[in-house]
């Protein structure tokens, strides 16, 4: 599935995932967490990721931007738009 822009189609911020239910609900696990080592202190950055045929796009909190495949949360690229800048 697909979620190419922030929020959803129509903006409805969820999924209809037909396999998850109020029986099963209880039985969900994490798939998969990922750490973008870029944190710090006073650090509160969140990230509204898309989805793209596999590819979860985010931010970091130093403003990074990655892809992860979105299937197993393995890194597959990194870009740092600042070329290594601090923020000032």
């Amino acid at each position: 599935m697909n979620w190419t822009i922030n929020g959803g189609d129509g903006n409805a911020r969820f999924s209809l995932l037909t396999q998850i239910n109020k029986a099963n609900v209880k039985s969900l696990q994490v798939a998969w967490t990922y750490e973008s080592g870029d944190h710090f202190t006073g650090s509160e950055m969140q990230s509204n990721p898309i989805v793209v045929d596999g590819v979860l796009f985010a931010t970091t909190p130093t403003m990074k931007v990655i892809a992860v495949n979105a299937a197993t949360g393995k890194e597959i690229w990194r870009f740092d738009p600042s070329g290594g800048s601090t923020a000032r």
